[in-house]
């Protein structure tokens, strides 16, 4: 039997654990028909967010699971994911996620074996107060890391990068006046009991990707069946799981629902004014991969493709019934 080590910064009760690796887990040990075993470290009890990569590298744990935004700058080229494109559900966001490592294949990667990632939905802002305008966001502490804290910035408030288990105390404290994420935290991990009102930002939506990754040796040491089977039982279950992300979220919004959140749409007019306030995070992403050695052919060129497959994948989407939570109103329930 081979035994491996699997590390994540989520608690049990966190939707991502307790649906998403909850299945994934003794998936891998049924697909392996046993010779994979699977010990889980919940919680952070292993390897924290900051730390994943590294420790993930090292061979403290064999496969590590969180969001690439908690390591901003070590994979600059996936980072183009998490730009303020508008992604309009994690099933988009996924399908996205898998043609662009297929196009492109970043070499930042090389360190780690990339079993998969995985898209969260369009991110909504849960405050205290109401947010309509920009105006009203402006000057605003909200939970947002790495380089969804320069979306923040630029919109006009102040972005701090408060680690996912104390969102809930930091709102209720008012450290924070609120928090930049897809909806399904407003029940998982119950935000909703501290805050009034979910303002929808699809436009400018800019997920978080999440990725299971895994030792690199410990990769090159399993049997060339089992490889398989953690390749294509990954990747099918990525799809899977950008299902669950929709159900999650649309179970966020009905709790949030009872507890008399409001929840409000920008308007077109002002839904142009964010995602025009949010083209300096794009240009500065250009920027800073030019100067680190990349053209600018080739970073307008990731950002071209990610935009032509968010309006393929969400057309698609569309024609296939699949709903949205967060997304544009004509595809939620």
């Amino acid at each position: 039997m081979i035994t491996l080590k699997f590390a994540t910064p989520y608690g049990a009760a966190v939707g991502l654990t307790a649906y998403q690796i909850a299945q994934w887990v003794p998936g891998i040990e049924a697909a392996t028909n046993g010779r994979v075993k699977i010990e889980m470290y919940e919680g952070g009890a292993l390897l924290g967010t900051a730390d994943m990569i590294d420790g993930t590298i090292a061979g403290i744990t064999d496969i590590g699971f969180t969001h690439i935004q908690y390591s901003p700058g070590v994979f600059p080229v996936t980072e183009a994911l998490t730009l303020p494109l508008g992604v309009t559900s994690p099933w988009v966001g996924t399908q996205l996620s898998f043609d662009f490592i297929e196009q492109f294949k970043p070499k930042e990667w090389d360190r780690l074996k990339l079993l998969s990632l995985m898209s969260s939905g369009p991110s909504g802002l849960f405050t205290k107060k109401p947010v309509r305008t920009l105006e009203d966001l402006k000057g605003m502490i909200i939970r947002a890391p790495g380089p969804i804290g320069d979306v923040m910035d630029a919109l006009g408030a102040v972005p701090r990068p408060i680690p996912y288990p104390e969102i809930y105390d930091a709102i209720s404290k008012g450290v924070i006046d609120g928090v930049d994420i897809s909806t399904q935290v407003l029940e998982d991990s119950k935000v909703a009991e501290v805050v009034d009102y979910v303002t929808f930002i699809w436009p400018i939506a800019h997920p978080y990707t999440f990725y299971y990754v895994m030792n690199l040796d410990t990769w090159n040491k399993l049997p060339a069946d089992i490889q398989i089977i953690f390749d294509e039982f990954t990747k099918e279950s990525m799809l899977r799981d950008a299902g669950v992300n929709d159900d999650e979220d649309f179970e966020g919004v009905e709790f949030a629902r009872e507890l008399g959140v409001e929840f409000i749409d920008l308007s077109p007019a002002e839904a142009a004014r964010w995602i025009q306030a949010v083209e300096p995070v794009i240009e500065d992403y250009v920027e800073t991969m030019v100067a680190a050695g990349w053209t600018e052919t080739e970073v307008r060129g990731w950002i071209k493709f990610i935009s032509e497959r968010i309006d393929y994948w969400t057309a698609k989407s569309l024609e296939l019934g699949l709903k949205s939570a967060a997304g544009p109103i004509e595809s939620r329930r």
